[in-house]
């Protein structure tokens, strides 16, 4: 199920992004 890999990393990319703008 690729979709879900992406969207795995979609989370990741939204999570790094979050503790940037922190």
């Amino acid at each position: 199920m690729p979709d879900i890999d992406l969207s795995y990393d979609l989370f990741a990319w939204l999570i790094l992004y979050l503790c940037q703008f922190y």
